[in-house]
Order: structure tokens, then sequence, then C-alpha cells
């Protein structure tokens, strides 16, 4: 794809589009605000889709 935003691979079409988000750096809230800190933490639980050929 190098510097393209879509890509067509046999039957698919895949594309590639730039984000951006803004995020609460944890490293900072634990060391600056560590009651805070242990109030709002919370744990998530999530599956990774990975796609890889098999040679």
């Amino acid at each position: 794809m190098e510097t393209a935003d879509t890509a067509l691979v046999d039957d698919y079409a895949v594309s590639w589009k730039s984000q951006t988000q803004q995020r609460v750096s944890t490293d900072k809230l634990r060391s600056e605000f560590p009651d805070v800190y242990q109030k709002v933490l919370t744990e998530s639980s999530f599956r990774k889709f990975m796609v890889k050929e098999i040679k």
C-alpha cells in the first residue's frame, strides 16, 4: 500500500486511515496522583484479530 489509503486484493478492499486520539498518560497519573489512579483504574479484556499467511 505504501502511501495509498486504499488497496484491492483479490475480492477484498482494505483501507488505511490516519486518526488522532487524546489519551490520559497512565504513568504520569499513577506517579502524580496515585490515589486518583487507584480510584479510576479499570480492567478490560479484548480479543486481537490477526491475519497471517501460512506458507
